[in-house]
C-alpha cells in the first residue's frame, strides 16, 4: 500500500507531503491528508528533514517551500493558475540512505482561488481529469481532487494577506501503484527525481560529478 506522496506545484515548487488516511472501495480513490504535526521542511511519519530535491535535469532546488502555506502572486486576477506535478515515494528512511527515489503519477493545470470566496468560507476544491482520446464521457470522473482553505494572515502591523493551506487530495488509487510497478520518471525536466535528505549534501560535495540515478 502507498503510504505517502509529494504534491509540487511548479515553477513555485510549493511541495506538500501527504499521508495515507483511507480508500473508498466503490470509487477507487485514496484519500491523502497533511498531519497536524508535521513540519515545515520535514516528510514522512518521523519528520525527517529534507535538504533539497534531485530534480530530472542537472540541478538541485534548494530554495523550496515545504509544507508550507501557499503565498498568492495574481494580484489581478481572482485565480491563479498551477501545473500540480505528483509523485510516490518510500516514506522508510534512514540516514545512510540520504537519497530517496521518487516515481511520477501524474501531472495536470488547475485554478486556486486567490481570494477568499465568502460562501464556503475560504473553503475551495479542484480537480483533474484524465486524458482518454478515444470515448468521451458525459459525466467523466476525475482522477485527482484537492480542497483545501484560504484565510487572511497579518505581518503583526497593518498589512494583510491571503494564504492557503492544502488540506486533503484524493488520487485514483491504480495510478499510484502502476507509477511504482513500472517506476515511472518525470520527463519535465524541472521533475523531482530524489529527495535529497539531510547528510546528502555531503555525500555531494564529495562527489563533484556524483550520479544518483
Amino acid at each position: 500500500m502507498v503510504t505517502r506522496y509529494i504534491l509540487d506545484f511548479v515553477p513555485i515548487h510549493n511541495t506538500f507531503d501527504l499521508g495515507f488516511k483511507r480508500l473508498d472501495k466503490d470509487s477507487l480513490m485514496a484519500t491523502f491528508q497533511q498531519s497536524s504535526k508535521q513540519s515545515f521542511g520535514a516528510v514522512g511519519p518521523h519528520n525527517k528533514r529534507i535538504w533539497g530535491f534531485k530534480l530530472r535535469g542537472d540541478g538541485v532546488l534548494r530554495e523550496n517551500p515545504l509544507n508550507e502555506p501557499l503565498i498568492y502572486t495574481a494580484w489581478d486576477s481572482s485565480f491563479e493558475p498551477r501545473d500540480t506535478r505528483i509523485y510516490t515515494f518510500d516514506s522508510d528512511t534512514d540516514s545512510s540512505h540520504p537519497f530517496v527515489k521518487t516515481y511520477f503519477v501524474t501531472n495536470g493545470n488547475i485554478k486556486t482561488p486567490c481570494n477568499i470566496p465568502k460562501e464556503s468560507e475560504g473553503r475551495w476544491s479542484c480537480r483533474l481529469f484524465g486524458n482518454n482520446r478515444k470515448r468521451k464521457d458525459l459525466n467523466p470522473m476525475p482522477i485527482v481532487e484537492l480542497e483545501g482553505k484560504n484565510e487572511k494572515k497579518s505581518d503583526g502591523f497593518t498589512n494583510e494577506e491571503v494564504v492557503g493551506t492544502l488540506k486533503t487530495v484524493r488520487v485514483h488509487a491504480p495510478m499510484l501503484l502502476v507509477a511504482i510497478e513500472e517506476k515511472k520518471k518525470d520527463r519535465f525536466v524541472g521533475g523531482v527525481k530524489y529527495l535529497i535528505m539531510d547528510g546528502g549534501q555531503y555525500f555531494l560535495r564529495r562527489r563533484r560529478n556524483c550520479v544518483i540515478s
